[in-house]
């Protein structure tokens, strides 16, 4: 599997949960529409949904955080992507669809 920048696949994996979540609240179908969202908080609710345990998650999400991926403020907590960075990942997401 091809993963975007320096992720593991579990890092890359959990990235796509977490912006499936974000684009699932505001009606997205790919991680470029998320330039129209003023907020794209995420929930590690969503990755336990999808098979982590809540350590799991957590650890995950710490790496994510140390990456520059995710910005980790409890109720705040969000998707930490400049612009460039959304739509990079747009054929990714389509990979992790199939």
């Amino acid at each position: 599997m091809n993963t975007y920048k320096n992720l593991t696949e579990n890092e890359h994996r959990a990235l796509m949960v977490l912006i499936d979540g974000c684009l699932a609240g505001m009606g997205g179908e790919k991680p470029s529409d998320l330039l129209d969202d003023m907020y794209t908080w995420i929930d590690a609710g969503d990755l336990i949904a999808e098979g982590w345990s809540k350590e799991a998650a957590a650890g995950t999400l710490g790496s994510l955080e140390q990456k520059g991926m995710v910005y980790l403020a409890g109720e705040d907590s969000s998707i930490n992507l400049h612009d460039e960075e959304f739509t990079a990942l747009d054929p990714f997401f389509r990979e992790y669809e199939k």
